[in-house]
């Protein structure tokens, strides 16, 4: 795959809902790296037959409804987990799928995320939008984009402590971190490189 600097939108923006005609290229970026932070593709078997699917859970249900609202397409759906609530924006119709295909083709920076975007095209040969062509590309991380947020939003944990004085217990130090873990599967460790330069 080669390395690009910008995220590019064209085949989705023609493919979008007629109700949904203008679009954020920032909320689309925040979009694709909050997906990434997310288990986002998945081809269950149904039927002796690889079904297509798109799901992202969260418990925030006004995310996931915002999610929704801006992109035009998909459902929520709520689920029980261990006694708890999340909420589910989720994909399965082919109009929506090709849609999906054509949001992430080319517009992914996790190695891993774009080898299970290739294996998800793999299994969906059948439903692949007209004129679809696998862009063998990834996109570099940059603080100009939304992806960042996104990523962090799905992935980043924040974490802050206080030190104080025993004796008088005046605070000495105030500590904040910011961290985000991923197994280096395929190269993530460049990817958390990078972002630690930025």
């Amino acid at each position: 795959t080669v390395i690009v600097k910008q995220f590019t939108f064209t085949n989705f923006s023609e493919k979008q809902p007629e109700h949904k005609k203008n679009f954020s290229s920032s909320f689309l970026q925040w979009f694709i790296g909050f997906s990434e932070g997310n288990e986002c593709f998945y081809a269950p078997i149904i039927g002796n037959r690889e079904r297509l699917c798109f799901e992202i859970a969260q418990k925030d249900a006004k995310l996931i409804y915002k999610i929704r609202t801006t992109l035009g397409f998909g459902k929520v759906i709520s689920f029980t987990r261990n006694n708890e609530t999340y909420w589910k924006y989720c994909v399965k119709d082919k109009k929506g799928l090709e849609r999906i295909m054509l949001l992430f083709n080319g517009n992914l920076v996790l190695p891993k995320k774009y080898a299970q975007f290739v294996k998800w095209i793999t299994s969906g040969q059948y439903i692949l939008p007209k004129d679809f062509i696998l862009k063998m590309q990834c996109v570099e991380v940059s603080l100009k984009t939304g992806w960042l947020s996104g990523f962090i939003e799905a992935q980043g944990c924040f974490y802050a402590s206080f030190k104080s004085n025993i004796e008088n217990s005046i605070i000495r130090d105030f500590n904040q971190t910011l961290i985000i873990t991923q197994k280096d599967t395929c190269g993530e460790s460049v990817i958390l490189k990078q972002i630690s330069t930025l």
